[in-house]
């Protein structure tokens, strides 16, 4: 559902089914994202769009205020619960059930990678992710978290987890980043709230 925050009042709402069970999947995580377009009296203009992650492993695009699909992603045999978008909104990351961390093209929705562990050092997450951020200044480093308790440090010049930080106990996207610095959110009741520093 999509608010208006100047009266509080309902705008859109957007239902989703599984083209191929037609089952409504849910919806796990959701981003906005900005495209430049130029029109055809050729005055730039900005498109406000929709990102959203489902629990079927589809990731749709939908144009905003209207809720108009645009695109869609699909990862077979997964579920997708958690995505990002990098800070120059060029590529798109995504998380879920299969551990693994994913890296699209925004523009044409391709898969660029999918991360893999890059030595036996560096195996990665051995349980779902729910967490995942790019680095703001650097958008090849994106960190992701989850069930196992790790925060894991991702390269993608180097295609796969280059570090690892244990201790954040991650089951939604509770996670954030300001320079080096991570501040997670755990499930649980004693220290939920932690920080951590990624030069450490």
């Amino acid at each position: 559902c999509i608010y208006s925050l100047f009266n509080s009042k309902l705008a859109q709402t957007i239902t989703y089914a599984n083209s191929a069970s037609q089952e409504y999947a849910r919806a796990m995580c959701i981003k906005w994202r900005q495209m430049g377009y130029t029109n055809e009296a050729g005055i730039t203009r900005k498109q406000s769009m929709i990102l959203c992650a489902y629990s079927d492993g589809t990731i749709n695009e939908y144009s905003s205020p209207v809720g108009k699909l645009s695109s869609s992603i699909v990862e077979e045999h997964n579920e997708t619960f958690v995505i990002d978008v990098d800070p120059f909104d060029e590529k798109l990351a995504s998380g879920g059930k299969d551990c693994r961390v994913r890296l699209y093209d925004l523009e044409t929705k391709e898969l660029i990678m999918k991360m893999i562990p890059v030595d036996s050092n560096h195996p990665g997450h051995s349980q779902s992710i729910f967490a995942l951020i790019f680095k703001k200044d650097d958008p090849n480093v994106i960190v992701s978290g989850g069930w196992d308790k790790t925060l894991q440090i991702h390269d993608v010049r180097k295609g796969g987890p280059v570090a690892s930080i244990f201790g954040a106990d991650l089951s939604s996207n509770s996670i954030d980043m300001f320079d080096n610095m991570i501040v997670t959110g755990s499930h649980r009741g004693k220290n939920p709230l932690q920080t951590w520093d990624l030069r450490k």
